[in-house]
C-alpha cells in the first residue's frame, strides 16, 4: 500500500484527489493536512512514500517550506501541485527539491495515481543509482583512482572527482584537456606519453596501458601512476572515445623497489658469503 500525505486546505479539492486514489482498489492510503501543525503531527506518526504539496496551501513562503522539509525528510518524494500558467514557479519549486509537479486542470484527477506511482519509482531509482555512485566514488578514493573520458575529436576531457585529487588539481580551477593533462607528466616521461597517445589514435588501437611520473600540483611531489585506456571506434573504426582509469601507483613502486634493494642484497651476501647459509 502506498501512503501519501497531502499538505491541501482546500476541502473539495482534497476530496476529489481521495477518490481519485481510492479507485485503485485500495493500493493508497491517504492522510490529510491542512495546516503545518496538523502537517507535522502526520509525519511524527508514520513513515510516508510521498507528499503531496499544494502551493497554495503552503503560502508565501512555499519554497522556502519544501526546502525545509527535504533537508528534513530526503527520502520521502515531494510532488507539488499548481494552477495552470504557473509552471515557472513548478520550475523554482523543483530547485527547491520537489520532485514532479502536476498542474491542477481539469483533467489531473485521473492522473494522479499514474503520477505518484511514477514519481515513487523515479525516485527510488535516482536514490539507487546515488548510492551506487557514492559507492563507486569511496571506492576510487581508497585505491587511488580515477577515472577519465576524452573525445579526441573535440579535446573534450572529463575527470572524476578522485582524478583531480592524483594530480593535486581544483576542480574548480582546472578544466581538463589533452595539453594541461600532458602539462602534468615529469618533463622526463612527457614526450614518451604523447607519442604513445598520439599512436594508439592514428593506429586505431583497442586499448593501451602505461606508466608513467606526474607532478602533483598541490605538493610538488613525483608520484607514479598507472594509466589504463580503452576505445571507443564509430562505423569507420576511427575512435571517437577514450575511456579510462588512473591509478597512483606510487606506494607500490616504493615497496617493489625495497623488495628488489633486499633481494639484491641478500644475494650479494649469499654469494660473497665463505660460509653455507642454511634458510
Amino acid at each position: 500500500m502506498i501512503s501519501v500525505l497531502c499538505f491541501i486546505k482546500n476541502s473539495h479539492e482534497l476530496m476529489l484527489i481521495k477518490k481519485a486514489l481510492e479507485r485503485e482498489e485500495d493500493e493508497f492510503f491517504v492522510i490529510e493536512a491542512s495546516d503545518f501543525k496538523a502537517f507535522k503531527s502526520a509525519l511524527s506518526k508514520k513513515n510516508f512514500d510521498v507528499v503531496l504539496f499544494d502551493l497554495k496551501t503552503l503560502g508565501v513562503d512555499n519554497l522556502i517550506a519544501i526546502r525545509n522539509f527535504k533537508d528534513q525528510n530526503p527520502f520521502i518524494p515531494v510532488i507539488v501541485l499548481i494552477d495552470p500558467g504557473l509552471e515557472k514557479i513548478a520550475i523554482k519549486a523543483h530547485k527547491h527539491g520537489a520532485d514532479d509537479y502536476l498542474i491542477k486542470d481539469s483533467t489531473y484527477f485521473p492522473w494522479l495515481p499514474h503520477m505518484i506511482r511514477f514519481c515513487i519509482g523515479a525516485f527510488k531509482t535516482s536514490h539507487e543509482l546515488n548510492e551506487i555512485k557514492q559507492l563507486l566514488l569511496k571506492s576510487q578514493v581508497i585505491g587511488k583512482i580515477g577515472s577519465c573520458m576524452y573525445n579526441p575529436l573535440k579535446n573534450r576531457m572529463i575527470w572524476s572527482e578522485p582524478t583531480y585529487k592524483i594530480f593535486g588539481v581544483d576542480p574548480n580551477n582546472f578544466k581538463p584537456s589533452y595539453e594541461k593533462f600532458m602539462e602534468l607528466i615529469h618533463p622526463n616521461d612527457r614526450e614518451v606519453i604523447d607519442t604513445l597517445c598520439s599512436h594508439s589514435l592514428e593506429q586505431r588501437q583497442s586499448k593501451f596501458e602505461t606508466e608513467f611520473r606526474i607532478l602533483r600540483q598541490d605538493t610538488g611531489e613525483i608520484r607514479v601512476v598507472k594509466m589504463v585506456c580503452e576505445y571507443q571506434k564509430d562505423n569507420t573504426g576511427r575512435i571517437i572515445k577514450s575511456m579510462g582509469i588512473i591509478q597512483d601507483i606510487t606506494e607500490i613502486k616504493i615497496t617493489e623497489e625495497t623488495l628488489k634493494e633486499n633481494l639484491e642484497k641478500f644475494r650479494a651476501i649469499f654469494e660473497y658469503s665463505p660460509d653455507v647459509i642454511f634458510i
